[in-house]
């Protein structure tokens, strides 16, 4: 219960900041000198940015584990990667597969499985992470039916 409710107040605060903030988060990140031009703090924007990724992975690591947090911030990027067309769309993308695929992976590891007339529990990490990884395996199809159906408009 402790460690949900830190994951939950880490998320409701870096939501929060990122809604303030995602306009100059994603012009700092795509050309810090357009950025100072137009008055936006690019050293703000970066310290916030790390900030918020601390936290995040320090509390993740209680619920997941070392080794999976590379994984959990990298594959749902690369899956929104292949989903969208612009920066935007990946950066909202990433959000919503990361809350889905771990809100998704909890659910599914607290029902467990049935092997052989066994029930048989799942670990959390590890079915968060296989969610994910299955999300990104679908999304690779995505490109390929694009270019497919591309002359249907």
């Amino acid at each position: 219960p402790r460690d949900l409710l830190l994951l939950v107040v880490t998320f409701v605060l870096t939501l929060v900041v990122l809604i303030w903030r995602a306009n100059h988060f994603l012009l700092a990140s795509f050309n810090a000198s357009l950025a100072r031009s137009r008055g936006v703090s690019v050293a703000l924007n970066n310290y916030l940015f790390i900030l918020l990724l601390a936290l995040i992975v320090n509390f993740s690591i209680w619920t997941v584990g070392v080794l999976l947090i590379n994984a959990m911030l990298i594959v749902p990027a690369a899956t929104a990667t292949n989903l969208t067309q612009t920066m935007r769309q990946m950066f909202r993308y990433t959000l919503g597969i990361s809350v889905f695929t771990g809100l998704g992976g909890l659910w599914l590891s607290s029902k467990g499985v049935v092997i052989g007339g066994v029930q048989r529990d799942l670990g959390t990490s590890g079915t968060i992470i296989m969610l994910s990884v299955g999300l990104f395996a679908l999304s690779m199809t995505v490109p390929y039916l694009r270019g497919k159906f591309r002359h249907l408009g």
